[in-house]
């Protein structure tokens, strides 16, 4: 189990920034060319480079805590420096653990200005011109973060509402 972070790290790596590289480039490229709303790929640009930051920083948390494990072994015989050693190994792996929800408020983040932004190109499609990879690129991204967020949202409520309703019957 002490491998599941640099596993998810190497797996969100293989996943995340070629999709970075593509959204950086699809939105240079269609820089100039998105008459109708000019928002939507300098948006495609900063998401790019928020995967890309965002996936060097797992990076450089992981390698400090395999560097961390690699030079320094584990004490076995006093207890000082056992607890010592397992005091730097818990900040290191605490900071790899706490580095997730980053990743999920800025994907969210941009999952939602990604939706304002098309909001102009659907309810007004003749007032100009785009690509439609771009558009077509925005929406499922969108749609793929903040669809399951919108059906656990759901899930939560009718959670609580049937934890009311047995409160209720039952109390």
């Amino acid at each position: 189990m002490t491998h599941f972070p640099a596993i998810f790290t190497i797996v969100a790596t293989i996943i995340l920034l070629p999709l970075s590289a593509f959204f950086i480039i699809l939105g240079s490229f269609t820089l100039e060319r998105c008459s109708m709303e000019h928002y939507l790929p300098i948006w495609m640009i900063l998401l790019g480079t928020f995967l890309a930051i965002d996936r060097a920083f797992a990076w450089i948390f992981e390698l400090n805590l395999y560097f961390f494990m690699k030079d320094n072994t584990k004490p076995v015989e006093e207890l000082e420096m056992l607890n010592e050693w397992e005091f730097k190994k818990s900040g290191l792996e605490l900071r790899v653990s706490n580095y997730t929800p980053v990743t999920v408020c800025g994907l969210l983040f941009f999952s939602f200005v990604g939706t304002y932004f098309l909001q102009n190109v659907w309810y007004i499609p003749e007032s100009g011109d785009c690509n439609d990879l771009l558009i077509l690129t925005s929406i499922i991204f969108c749609s793929i973060i903040l669809l399951p967020c919108f059906l656990g949202l759901i899930f939560l409520f009718i959670y609580w509402i049937f934890l009311w309703l047995l409160s209720c019957f039952f109390a």
